[in-house]
């Protein structure tokens, strides 16, 4: 009977082991071939400030089950040869909200019409929803979902866009938009923001000092709404029950429970006032930055909560004109010369930060402005930390931000170092599964090419072109006559310029566009009298580089500028 026991023991461990947490039913047939992978002979980074040479990473089944060197490497397992390759704990972006788009202008008689009757047990105002879900609503799209993939992210949070409370946030992969991609629907946290109208949306609050107040009402209410309903299940043989109100009845659970808020702060001052209500209503809560997070240090630091910093510098301002600079005040200037360090900053003071791309317009910008911030004195260690452990932490993703095992195999796998602006991401790991980073073609036209143009315009001349990343830049030369190039775009197969026609006693620009094959460029133009013009280009030798160009880009160094009380021109170097 012993033995029995022992041989049924081990065949529902392995029964169970085998079955995939799937729910719905199976299309064709049913497939529970183990997935099974050695990423053999890598660098990798298992945690900040740890680096393993030549190590092996072993996936079963979307779990990491060994990660090191001299890992035997099981017979059944497919091999992938990551020679050259490092390779990173998957990122976890701690802040995705989906916006919808900008709405048109307001119109009383539209809003009138769109201000549809709502469900009897939401709260009076609309604004205050924290029983929303916000996977209720999601529906990403894949370009969004391999935007994010691009970037190294194989984690988010995905939080709601809209009300001072907003709802609930949620926790998924950024794999194959699915049931399995959901770590968690309900949390991690409760959002806010202290949100009010305007002109435009003239419902209440339409001020912050309204936000506030609606915001601590709204906490009072739900106290109250907890307590009521605890008397009337005491008593409901002797009185009637509490009206029902969805909202309170979920922020009365996330305040008895001891559940987190998150608060986006639009401005470094708004940090203070969460503090403050936090103290108030006695609950935990995290914090969505601004950026301009430098200008209170010590009064955050005190505040012992991690903040979510956004990674969106200001544009280098246009003052090439005496009327140009007139557009920018000495506020706007300082803030553009010390956002970048603001990550640096708060990490060296003691805060505990994590990062997200969430507030580009382009999230392709939220590597390049990592890195600047890392050349401008935010250490690697402190950057890939804020990225994997500390969001992780923050999260309660205990099974993430590290390569370990038992982890789950979220990995992100680049070309070199991370934190170099040569290395690229060429795959990330989700849940065990392979996802390639699809890089955009870049075709290199540098060099010195021999174009002959005919038809509308007739010359021989000489095409020199130089490339750097996607700018490229050039001159036409005509017998010893340069002729700068404008509007010079290189994009698949096509190179599209423009020149000016003065040189050659033409009034007017000269357009051209052709397309590349092998190393030769053949197309078509337009002459400023409308006539077209034929032209090809043939490759003939390679550009010659300055020696000014061979020297390194200068390195960007910190800011040397400190906050003043209040920003501008007439602040103080300490508060009064």
């Amino acid at each position: 009977m012993q033995v029995r026991l022992v041989i049924l023991t081990g065949f529902l461990s392995a029964f169970i082991t085998g079955i995939s947490a799937q729910v719905a039913p199976v299309k064709g047939l049913h497939d529970n071939t183990p997935r099974i992978f050695a990423l053999k002979n890598a660098t990798i980074i298992p945690e900040p400030g740890k680096k393993i040479e030549n190590a092996t990473v072993i996936i079963r089944n979307g779990v990491i089950e060994a990660a090191g060197k001299k890992i035997k490497v099981p017979a059944e397992a497919f091999e992938i040869d990551l020679s050259g390759k490092t390779v990173y704990a998957g990122f976890i972006e701690s802040y995705w909200k989906r916006e919808d788009k900008k709405p048109a202008a307001f119109d009383l008689n539209k809003e009138k019409k769109k201000d549809k009757p709502r469900p009897a047990t939401d709260h009076w105002n609309k604004k205050v929803h924290p029983e929303a879900n916000i996977l209720d609503t999601f529906h990403p799209k894949e370009k969004e979902l391999e935007s994010l993939r691009a970037m190294g992210f194989t984690t988010a949070q995905v939080v709601p866009a809209k009300g001072i409370f907003r709802g609930r946030s949620a926790l998924i992969h950024l794999g194959d938009w699915q049931s399995e991609a959901v770590i968690k629907e309900n949390g991690p946290a409760q959002f806010m923001a202290f949100e009010h109208g305007s002109w435009g949306d003239p419902g209440y609050p339409g001020s912050l000092m309204g936000a506030i107040s609606l915001m601590r009402q709204t906490f009072y209410d739900a106290q109250w709404y907890a307590n009521a309903w605890q008397y009337y299940n005491r008593n409901s043989d002797k009185t009637e029950p509490p009206e029902t109100d969805r909202a309170l009845e979920t922020l009365a659970e996330y305040m008895n429970t001891n559940a987190p808020f998150c608060f986006e702060t639009g401005h470094e001052l708004a940090a203070l006032r969460v503090d403050k209500i936090a103290e108030e209503f006695d609950f935990n809560y995290s914090l969505k930055g601004s950026g301009y997070e430098y200008r209170r240090l010590n009064e955050l630091k005190n505040l012992n909560t991690t903040i979510i910093v956004p990674m969106n510098y200001p544009k280098k301002p246009d003052v090439d004109s005496w009327e140009d600079a007139l557009d920018y005040n000495l506020e706007q200037l300082r803030h553009w010369d010390q956002a970048p360090d603001n990550a640096a900053r708060m990490v060296k003071a003691g805060i505990d930060i994590a990062l997200t791309s969430n507030d580009l317009k382009d999230r392709k910008q939220f590597r390049k402005n990592l890195l600047r911030s890392v050349e401008r004195g935010l250490s690697k260690h402190d950057a890939l930390a804020a990225l994997t452990t500390a969001p992780a932490r923050q999260l309660g993703l205990d099974n993430m931000g590290m390569i370990a095992k038992g982890f789950v195999a979220n990995l992100v796998i680049t070309d070199g170092d991370y934190f170099d602006k040569k290395s690229k991401i060429s795959e990330v790991w989700i849940q065990g599964k392979q996802y390639i980073v699809k890089d955009e073609p870049v075709h290199d036209v540098s060099g010195n090419w021999d174009i002959a143009l005919t038809g509308g315009l007739t010359i021989d001349a000489t095409l020199e072109l130089t490339q750097k990343d996607k700018k490229v830049s050039g001159k036409l030369v005509v017998d010893s006559t340069e002729i700068k190039l404008k509007a010079v775009e290189n994009e698949a197969h096509r190179l599209a310029f423009s020149f000016p026609g003065k040189e050659l006693n033409v009034e007017g620009s000269i357009r051209l566009s052709g397309i590349f094959q092998d190393k030769s460029i053949s197309g078509n133009g337009i002459a400023p009298d409308g006539s077209e013009i034929q032209w090809t280009a043939s490759w003939v030798s390679a550009v010659k580089e300055k020696e000014d160009e061979k020297q390194e880009t200068k390195k960007e160094s910190a800011s040397e500028l400190t906050p003043v009380y209040p920003e501008g021109a007439y602040g103080f170097s300490q508060l009064p």
